[in-house]
């Protein structure tokens, strides 16, 4: 079951991290891409929840669990998890829904965790779990992590707002009215918290009125 996969995911959680590759990287935007093209998510700002119960059958829960876990991927392709009405359950630590930063908090999380499931789970695989710290930065954390970022902050989207003369301007037209920084612009597009806008605009080399 699940909950041993858990205890076992305890003794890792602090194992040294590999370093994600470009190519890896480039897997996973490719991989990201399809869903969203399968699934026909064209927006910035996507129920990520309705998406994750309509199209893949999770349950989000948002419960107090231990203090130092985040959150939990709990998967049993044959029975319901246990204290819920489904096969898949992502489990947010409570603490994370305080205000509005928190609930964009909460949808990266959510993100985070299917990235789990899609590029960690094998298909042989009835049951799997991951247990996510604040101090677990292996390499399948990594992953999880690109994944979410793909997933919210497309680099297609972003390049929009970059590339073409009318979203340009219309950019600088909301810039210059509210005093936004890319960032924060990006930030309230996307519903991202700015420090996730932040690090995804840097990565894609997009460093003009960062903050």
């Amino acid at each position: 079951m699940y909950y041993s996969a858990l205890r076992e995911l305890r003794s890792k959680s602090r194992k040294p991290s590999a370093v994600l590759t470009h190519e890896r990287k480039k897997e996973i935007e490719a991989i990201v891409n399809r869903i969203r093209k399968e699934h026909g998510i064209r927006t910035a700002d996507f129920d990520l929840i309705e998406f994750l119960t309509l199209d893949y059958a999770f349950e989000v829960q948002i419960r107090r669990i231990e203090d130092d876990t985040i959150a939990l991927l709990l998967v049993d392709e044959k029975h319901f998890v246990k204290g819920s009405s489904s096969n898949r359950v992502i489990i947010i630590n409570q603490y994370i829904l305080e205000n509005d930063v928190n609930f964009r908090k909460r949808r990266f999380l959510c993100a985070h965790e299917f990235g789990h499931f899609i590029l960690h789970k094998r298909a042989d695989q009835a049951t799997f779990a991951v247990r996510d710290t604040p101090d677990n930065s292996s390499l399948q954390e990594q992953e999880a992590e690109y994944f979410a970022y793909c997933l919210l902050m497309p680099a297609e989207l972003i390049d929009n707002l970059y590339g073409r003369e009318d979203a340009r301007s219309d950019v600088e037209r909301i810039r210059s009215k509210y005093g936004f920084s890319m960032g924060e612009l990006v930030s309230e597009l996307f519903n991202v918290t700015k420090t996730t806008a932040v690090w995804r605009l840097k990565e894609l080399g997009k460093t003009e009125n960062l903050e």
